[in-house]
């Protein structure tokens, strides 16, 4: 699995993901590269986490198909959302190999 850490924040991204770019789960074109503190619900975890909150979602980009879940604490979310911006702005995704 591959880690980014910096500034508090992990992204992590599983190696070998099988997902299919035809499915419609992952009709959205492009990662979300901005995200919005009020998107992130302490009730939208699947399992709950005292004090914490979550977004989830499905995407293809370069003929893949991704899951984005970002966890964090619900309090700081206005604080740690503009950074996980900055990291996904800088992200980049090179198209399927093999």
């Amino acid at each position: 699995m591959s880690h980014i850490t910096a500034h508090g924040l992990e992204v992590a991204v599983p190696p070998g993901w099988g997902g299919r770019v035809s499915q419609p789960l992952f009709a959205r074109e492009g990662m979300p590269r901005e995200l919005d503190p009020e998107d992130f619900d302490p009730a939208g975890l699947q399992r709950g986490l005292d004090g914490h909150a979550g977004r989830q979602g499905f995407f293809h980009e370069a003929g893949r198909a991704f899951c984005l879940i970002v966890l964090g604490a619900y309090a700081r979310r206005s604080v740690v959302v503009p950074a996980v911006n900055n990291v996904l702005a800088n992200i980049r995704i090179d198209g399927a190999v093999g």
